[in-house]
């Protein structure tokens, strides 16, 4: 179909700035780590992980959903 190669783009564009919002955050392997420690799901969450939610929600699979926030951060609570 003609929505997977943008749908494509679209996740791999979220990704590089996903990652690069990370590198600009300065935290060390250790901020990390302990962050993770602290997660419920007992991990960070990945650039893949956030993508995947915006592009469902961009998707023709979510046309019946309507203003819903997602809070992707596995279980984080600070």
């Amino acid at each position: 179909t003609k929505g997977v190669p943008a749908m494509t783009g679209l996740k791999n564009n979220l990704i590089e700035n996903i990652k690069q919002l990370r590198k600009e955050q300065g935290l060390t392997q250790d901020d990390l780590a302990a962050l993770a420690d602290e997660t419920p799901v007992g991990r960070l969450g990945t650039p893949e992980d956030i993508a995947e939610a915006v592009c469902f929600f961009a998707s023709d699979k979510a046309s019946f959903i309507t203003g819903q926030v997602l809070t992707a951060d596995g279980g984080f609570m600070p």
